[in-house]
């Protein structure tokens, strides 16, 4: 690792003498002109993508963008969020395999493939919606000479901006998002933060969707993200318990591979395997089971968002309070939990959530 990350300083040298390059060639390359396009560029996840969706509807909406066509560039899950969305002109899906991590060379490919990318779309305005942790965005929409560019001040790239606006990890990122906009389209109207999904009825299979609920009151459980869980199965069976004994039924949704993980644990617990629906629902069908529902109960990832979508009751659950300004709650039917949170609250339980008295946990979530 030490010595990949050594021969990759030798990429970076001649990265930024590149970009150096480019930015005085600019001075003196006659200048193509551009199309009628607002380019939003977000290279982030699914629930990302649902995040930056009250701020394209805002920016649809605005006199400003009337004349302009909106275009997005995200990633291939985040493309997901963003399909079928009216608000929205084109998608364009940067790379399947985007990848910020320094510690390898495909950055490198993935920068000049966005910007070839931009270049392409050759829009009037672009947004670089990203904080300034992924400045390969600004330094990319800077590089395909573009009038008026928007995003984040911070780590120098401020001058490589028309448009700044500070990043401010106290500030929720759905607010940032609006406010970043508001840059240009002056508007000071209250904005509403419900993120927008529209999904293709022809993918859901409604008679197989409606086989699952059977009229019953549903609670929809989540307990992996794509790239891990938090808390082990056990946390969620007395959960389970409390809103089966209160009439509910409970169904477990998420990604295939963990499938067989919750299949063992519903067994084992005597609640059968027929609750587990991993796997088993694509993300309009998914959504389908959220409108139907009277409960999420997820960890932090895209299924939150989009239960937010609906602005379905939800709880939340985090490991640390750590980003909880930014990435924490944003609309009154969310209740979110901690370790931390639940660590102070009951002062007599150990440093594990999994320990909590579950009693009193359910009582809490019932709440």
């Amino acid at each position: 690792m030490k010595f990949e990350r050594k021969i990759n300083y030798l990429f970076i040298i001649p990265l930024k003498m590149v970009e150096l390059i480019s930015r005085f060639t600019i001075l003196f390359k006659r200048r193509k002109k551009s199309n009628k396009i607002i380019l939003m560029i977000d290279v982030g996840h699914f629930g990302d993508q649902l995040m930056l969706t009250p701020a394209i509807k805002h920016l649809r909406e605005s006199e400003r963008s009337k004349d302009y066509q909106i275009y997005c560039i995200t990633t291939h899950l985040g493309a997901k969020a963003l399909k079928n969305n009216p608000n929205i002109d084109k998608v364009f899906v940067v790379n399947k395999n985007w990848d910020f991590n320094y510690n390898n060379f495909r950055w490198i490919k993935n920068y000049f493939n966005l910007k070839s990318l931009i270049q392409n779309v050759n829009p009037e305005i672009a947004f670089s919606c990203r904080s300034t942790a992924y400045h390969i965005e600004t330094i990319a929409i800077f590089n395909s000479n573009i009038s008026l560019r928007y995003g984040y001040s911070g780590k120098g790239l401020k001058k490589l901006l028309t448009n700044t606006l500070k990043y401010d990890l106290h500030s929720h990122r759905v607010d940032q998002n609006i406010d970043l906009i508001r840059l240009f389209t002056k508007s000071k109207s209250t904005i509403s933060k419900t993120p927008h999904f529209y999904p293709d009825l022809n993918n859901v299979d409604t008679v197989r969707m409606n086989s699952y609920i059977n009229d019953s009151k549903l609670v929809l459980i989540n307990v992996f993200a794509e790239h891990d869980y938090i808390y082990s199965l056990d946390f969620y069976l007395n959960v389970v318990k409390h809103y089966k004994e209160k009439g509910f039924k409970v169904l477990f949704v998420g990604v295939e591979k963990n499938r067989i993980k919750v299949d063992k644990f519903l067994i084992k617990n005597g609640i059968g395997s027929n609750s587990n629906l991993l796997g088993k629902t694509n993300i309009d069908e998914l959504y389908y089971l959220l409108s139907k529902s009277k409960l999420l109960i997820t960890i932090d990832t895209g299924v939150r968002h989009l239960a937010n979508c609906l602005e379905l009751p939800i709880i939340s659950f985090r490991k640390t309070p750590n980003y909880d300004s930014e990435f924490g709650k944003y609309l009154p039917s969310e209740t979110i939990y901690n370790e931390e949170h639940n660590r102070l609250k009951y002062a007599n339980t150990s440093n594990s959530v999994e320990k909590l008295n579950y009693k009193m946990l359910c009582k809490e979530l019932n709440r």
